[in-house]
């Protein structure tokens, strides 16, 4: 009778914990840059997941809960989260992270723990080697960068480039001017930004093409229209909430690739829908999000474990149709790489309009040039100097005051060694950053790169005052 009553006990239990589990909610991560530079991106593009999600409970899809996470928009915080989201079984997908590095980073954890992942934002080409639970739904930089390049020989000749020197702006402007090229335009210039950069060398341009980000683009667009105003055509970034306030009262002769196109009832019913709740326009990245948590959706409840939505995903296209999307039909190639609709946009009068909608082709050939691999910093993984630094005299070299040890490094004990080129200014603080050499994987190097700017010196001296200057400087992280 004992042993009776302990198989019903244990067979009452079993279907309590299988009952509990059905009951669970399915958890979709979210990693973005809830705080730091891309604050405004991230949390638009949180916003419209959020309502994503909504829109899928008034459905009748209710067990669906989303866990945002914060990754500053740095290395060592997106690998944090991302860890900690992908040890827990619970999580079936990723959408995230927005900005480049921060993909190229955890897409080695998306393949240890087999978690489907689709960023909304991220653009460089290498991304599509970063294995096969990695999916994008924005073109990348080959396809923006010839796409754009292609048109920019259609409105003149001489073309001047300005970009930023990271994974961002290098896949961008490679591309474009290989279009350009290959297409007989002429290269006047081809300037890496920096605040202060003399920009003079391109106002004779007939096209200024900018490949930086929101800040960057904002003051460059400032300077050449006060500096004669040439035509300006620019990347998605020109689709951002930061971008298009600043367009809103100052932007003239500008056109810039971009997803949505405004002349679609459902776009414009979703972008009234967002304004009317949070009141102000939504950014393209925000929208691709919404889209991206549907493509998600729309693989529950048949697939409930990351192994079948990774295998939905890949389906669409194949031996299923493409998803319609807000944004247009969205399928992927065998890289993860979205088969979708684009458009190009145009400031006219200081409002944002669709001038093209265009069908993107995804079998663009590769080019024959190997693409430079990039960090964070806008460094080469194995960097060549071609310019030495400027060298600066001085009679007291800097030293450290605090140096401290990357967190995220020492938790795991993690050890390395190399040389970081450091500008430090007068008050001593760390004001640029560079890896120089190291023994470890680049990824670690961008988290040392992160960790600098948090290091304080007793700045260099010149007899008895203080100098800005740049020095070689070895680092060596052991647990002792």
């Amino acid at each position: 009778m004992k042993n009776f009553v302990k198989l019903i006990i244990v067979f009452i239990s079993i279907i309590y914990l299988v009952s509990s589990s059905e009951l669970q909610a399915v958890k979709i991560g979210a990693v973005l840059p809830l705080s730091g530079e891309f604050t405004l991106e991230g949390r638009c593009a949180l916003r419209c997941i959020e309502m994503a999600i909504e829109d899928a409970g008034r459905s009748g899809l209710t067990d669906l809960e989303l866990i945002p996470y914060d990754d500053s928009s740095t290395v060592s915080g997106a690998l944090l989260v991302t860890e900690i989201i992908a040890r827990d079984n619970n999580f079936i997908a990723l959408i995230g992270p927005y900005n480049d590095w921060c993909v190229r980073a955890i897409s080695p954890l998306l393949t240890k723990y087999r978690l489907p992942t689709i960023t909304p934002s991220s653009i460089n080409s290498i991304i599509s080697e970063m294995g096969e639970y990695l999916f994008r739904i924005c073109p990348n930089d080959e396809y923006q960068g010839r796409f754009l390049g292609n048109y920019a020989i259609t409105k003149g000749k001489n073309i001047a480039t300005i970009y930023e020197d990271n994974l961002y702006g290098q896949g961008l402007k490679f591309f474009f001017n290989d279009e350009i090229k290959s297409k007989g335009g002429v290269l006047l210039a081809t300037i890496p930004y920096s605040r202060g950069v003399d920009l003079s060398s391109v106002i004779e341009a007939d096209i200024v093409f900018i490949a930086c980000g929101p800040i960057a683009t904002i003051n460059i667009c400032d300077e050449l229209i006060r500096g004669g105003n040439p035509f300006k055509l620019g990347s998605d970034v020109m689709s951002s909430q930061r971008f298009k306030r600043w367009a809103s009262s100052n932007a003239s002769r500008i056109e810039h690739f971009t997803y949505i196109d405004t002349s679609k009832q459902e776009v414009k019913a979703f972008i009234d829908r967002y304004k009317a709740r949070y009141g102000e326009l939504p950014c393209d990245w925000g929208i691709l999000s919404y889209d991206a948590a549907n493509l998600i959706i729309a693989s529950l409840p048949s697939a409930n474990n990351r192994k079948s939505v990774k295998n939905f995903l890949t389906s669409l296209g194949n031996e299923r149709e493409p998803i319609k999307c807000i944004t247009g039909s969205i399928s992927f190639t065998p890289k993860g790489d979205a088969v979708r609709d684009v458009s190009l946009g145009k400031i006219i009068e200081k409002k944002a309009v669709v001038q093209r909608v265009t069908t993107l082709e995804p079998n663009i050939e590769k080019p024959q040039l190997p693409l430079p691999d990039v960090n964070e910093e806008g460094e080469s993984e194995e960097p060549q100097v071609t310019e030495a630094p400027e060298f600066v005299a001085y009679d007291e070299p800097p030293r450290v005051k605090k140096m401290t040890y990357p967190n995220y490094l020492r938790q795991r004990q993690i050890e390395c060694s190399g040389i970081l080129s450091l500008t430090i200014d007068t008050t001593g603080k760390v004001a640029d950053s560079k890896l120089l050499r190291s023994d470890a994987p680049d990824w670690i190097g961008e988290i040392v790169i992160e960790e600098s700017y948090k290091w304080e010196f007793y700045p260099a001296k010149q007899r008895d005052k203080v100098i800005k200057v740049t020095v070689a400087f070895p680092f060596k992280f052991q647990i002792k």
